[in-house]
């Protein structure tokens, strides 16, 4: 039963083409004959071999007399071919053994093993004629009389059939496809989809799935990631029909020179109607693109895949989009004229929990300059072991810098404020959504930017100076008013 599933997987079949002509004698050939491929699939690539032709034939008593083509004579006399499948005199075939046409198995191992023949370099073989389809048929005409071997480029099992004037054939298979989804590894298989929010680092699960149709062999899997994404191949794992394939069944090549990030090669392991599903993970490193919602299209980390089927055809990919963002910050003071002026020289630190336990590590980049021309000094999220990174982020003297590479919540916490300034008393929240929407504080309060103020401290007394000085001066006329009261009332009883 394997073996003729196998065989019902191959990319082509046979056609008798012959055609009578009005002034034809029993004896003789003339015209040519058609062959027509019906519901072809768009854009694949058909190929027809002329293996016997046809020299003369008597069909009211079905006598025909097919000449083997030069090119497949040792073909034809192979000892697995000859005896076995064909009957062969002088060059001719003169009969088909254990019932022919009749018995389609073994048509179907009889054109396996010509496809074979076919494709070996060693034996020479160019096709009678190639194609590809433009929509959904193909046509090959002025053919001269004769058996010919019909390869479809999609894998697709090609019909079977005689007839006085032309070949029809019924292109049953369809062209497969591919879907690819992506989710927080977090999340439940649910929760696939086209596109997710990361914070760098986090791992992510993506999910290739296909099912495999009938006659399609060669199957190859091709997947791209973008230069942000980092894959770990160890976590690759490939499941039919639910249940997961060793190591053995699949090859996985993640070295490949085709331009993809790996290939997983399928090596004709799989039948009609298996579904196939391929999971990995991975995340978005220190050198993903940042979203800008100026240029969204050109920001998003894209991973894609595509199947290659049969001898050259292809899918179409199908991607997924990866996002992370930033969380601009400015630090300032109002001046007296209520302006605002950036701060340089304070010091933050980021942490996932209002306690500041969970601090992140940060690598600093280049500084940029934004259309108004003010320097923001850019950090991005990295690993704590990451050499040369940070947990304090220092304001430039602009009092503007971002922080590349979140999507989740934060605190913000000042930890180092500037002279005669006060330090804030508490952490801010701050949430990063998708989108790359930021919400300060508690409730529904977005911004466009995490503005901090920073108020100047206010002069209080100390010792030796004015305020002391004033105290002595009040309190002493305290006590001269209170003797001069008391003496006043002295003055008084003794009059």
């Amino acid at each position: 039963m394997k073996l003729i599933k196998k065989i019902a997987a191959i990319m082509f079949a046979f056609m008798m083409v012959f055609t009578l002509s009005s002034n034809v004698n029993a004896e003789e050939t003339t015209g040519t004959g058609k062959i027509i491929i019906n519901q072809a699939v768009d854009k694949a690539e058909y190929k027809i071999y002329k293996l016997l032709t046809l020299e003369s034939y008597d069909k009211k008593n079905n006598i025909y007399s097919y000449k083997i083509d030069s090119k497949w004579v040792n073909f034809f006399e192979q000892g697995d071919i000859k005896n076995t499948y064909v009957a062969t005199e002088n060059g001719y075939v003169t009969k088909w053994i254990g019932e022919g046409t009749k018995n389609e198995t073994r048509m179907q191992e009889f054109t396996k093993k010509a496809l074979e023949y076919a494709k070996n370099p060693a034996n020479s073989i160019t096709a009678t004629n190639t194609k590809n389809a433009k929509g959904d048929s193909v046509t090959f005409d002025n053919l001269g009389l004769g058996y010919y071997l019909v390869d479809s480029s999609s894998g697709a099992l090609c019909g079977l059939t005689t007839t006085d004037n032309e070949i029809t054939i019924e292109e049953k298979n369809k062209a497969p496809t591919v879907e690819k989804k992506v989710k927080h590894e977090r999340d439940d298989d649910s929760k696939y989809r086209d596109t997710v929010y990361v914070e760098l680092g986090e791992k992510i699960k993506f999910q290739i799935s296909f099912t495999a149709l009938k006659g399609v062999e060669n199957y190859v899997l091709h997947d791209t990631a973008d230069n942000g994404i980092d894959i770990d191949y160890t976590s690759v794992k490939v499941f039919v029909n639910g249940t997961e394939k060793l190591n053995s069944d699949y090859n996985l090549d993640n070295s490949v020179t085709d331009g993809c990030t790996f290939d997983i090669d399928f090596q004709n392991k799989l039948n009609e109607n298996d579904k196939v599903v391929v999971t990995y993970t991975g995340y978005l490193k220190d050198n993903a693109k940042i979203f800008n919602s100026n240029d969204p299209s050109n920001t998003a980390n894209s991973n894609k895949a595509h199947l290659s089927y049969g001898h050259s055809n292809s899918t179409g990919d199908s991607s997924v989009n990866i996002y992370t963002y930033t969380m601009p910050v400015f630090k300032y003071t109002k001046l007296d004229d209520e302006s605002k002026n950036g701060l340089g020289g304070v010091e933050f630190k980021l942490s996932t929990d209002k306690e500041g336990n969970n601090l992140l590590s940060f690598k600093k980049e280049s500084s940029e300059v934004d259309a108004s021309g003010k320097s923001i000094d850019v950090y991005t999220l990295v690993p704590s072991s990451t050499t040369g990174s940070t947990q304090v982020i220092k304001t430039p003297d602009s009092g503007y810098f971002k922080l590349n590479g979140l999507h989740g919540e934060y605190y913000l916490t000042e930890t180092k404020a500037l002279p005669g300034y006060n330090e804030l008393d508490k952490a801010i929240k701050v949430k990063v959504g998708d989108g790359g929407t930021i919400n300060v504080g508690e409730g529904f309060n977005p911004q466009t930017t995490v503005e901090v103020l920073n108020n100047k401290g206010k002069l209080l007394p100390s010792t030796g100076g004015m305020g002391t000085t004033l105290i002595y001066l009040v309190g002493g006329a305290l006590v001269l008013g209170s003797g001069f009261v008391l003496a006043n009332k002295k003055r008084a009883k003794a009059k």
